[in-house]
């Protein structure tokens, strides 16, 4: 067996421990996959990237299927639909104090998990290395995290972005983007 394979061994046993895992807090909820999946994405991403569109591209799902787990979402309390205030034809889609509680519940049982990792740096930039380099030889959108984006400026504690030349809090530096920019 080569190297290759066992690396897709390695994958798919891990997202099946992060299934397995998953699947206990969203049977706890009454949720299906797909609304977990959801509920993960609107956790981590930031205003750029929390509209009904944006989420379609990032799970590959139809307006559909995306449409009507929301409103589920939004009728269990989970999620709310938020104007946008500079253009109301868009709607931003944003967790619920119950939706953002799921949502602690998750990350914390996946670190969790992740808690005998021996050296977290080296799994970390191997990890963005294979993520890189899939997202380059398939032409996927990238959906990276904005610190590692070659848009964001730091002016000392200030972070801006320098696609859009807005402000940017801390926190959001964290938080998945949509216009993400691999550095060259």
């Amino acid at each position: 067996m080569t190297q290759k394979n066992n690396i897709i061994d390695y994958l798919e046993s891990l997202f099946a421990i992060l299934r397995y895992e998953q699947r206990d807090i969203s049977n706890a909820h009454g949720l299906q996959h797909v609304h977990i999946q959801i509920i993960t994405y609107l956790g981590r991403c930031n205003r750029y990237s929390d509209t009904h569109q944006v989420l379609c591209d990032y799970l590959g799902l139809t307006k559909g299927t995306l449409s009507t787990s929301v409103g589920l979402l939004v009728k269990k309390g989970l999620l709310e639909k938020l104007s946008d205030p500079a253009d109301g034809r868009k709607v931003h889609l944003r967790l619920t104090r119950t939706g953002a509680s799921i949502y602690k519940q998750l990350r914390s049982s996946w670190a969790k998990l992740l808690q005998p990792v021996e050296s977290p740096a080296t799994v970390d930039s191997s990890l963005n290395g294979l993520l890189r380099a899939i997202q380059t030889t398939n032409d996927n959108h990238a959906f990276g995290i904005c610190h590692s984006c070659k848009h964001l400026c730091r002016a000392g504690k200030q972070f801006s972005c320098g696609l859009t030349d807005e402000p940017l809090q801390i926190r959001e530096t964290e938080q998945i983007c949509v216009f993400h920019a691999h550095p060259d």
